[in-house]
């Protein structure tokens, strides 16, 4: 984290820079379970969180692919991504992160039920209510 701040502070790095996959500090954080990066980028870069990869991947699809539970739970606290947003194979990041795991379904079943929540309400109306979830659902 302190190289990170260094590079953006002292050295002027674009945190959203991309790499040839169009991916960003923000997508690595997400692929790795860095919540505390994908905080400080969000935060306090004002980093975008919606973008997606050449592959049509967001912050949401990484994390779960990784069975990164903290970070899907801070992203979706945002309120920044559509859980039920699909990428190019029209999967949802629950379904990417279930191609992709190694059979930990937590994370899974946290992007489940915020896509259930999803289609069931506009997402202007829930993103308050979320914020206010006790996000240990499971």
């Amino acid at each position: 984290m302190e190289t990170l701040k260094c590079l953006i502070i002292e050295h002027d790095c674009d945190p959203m820079s991309f790499t040839r996959n169009e991916w960003t500090a923000l997508h690595w954080a997400a692929s790795t379970g860095q919540v505390d990066t994908l905080r400080y980028l969000i935060e306090s870069c004002n980093c975008d969180p919606s973008l997606c990869d050449t592959k049509g991947h967001n912050l949401l699809h990484l994390a779960c692919a990784g069975n990164h539970i903290e970070s899907a739970r801070y992203l979706l606290q945002t309120g920044l991504i559509d859980p039920a947003f699909t990428c190019i194979w029209d999967c949802k990041p629950s379904e990417w992160g279930q191609s992709t795991s190694n059979g930990n379904t937590e994370t899974i079943e946290l992007l489940k039920y915020y896509e259930e929540c999803r289609m069931n309400s506009p997402i202007d109306t829930v993103v308050t209510e979320w914020r206010e979830l006790d996000l240990r659902i499971l």
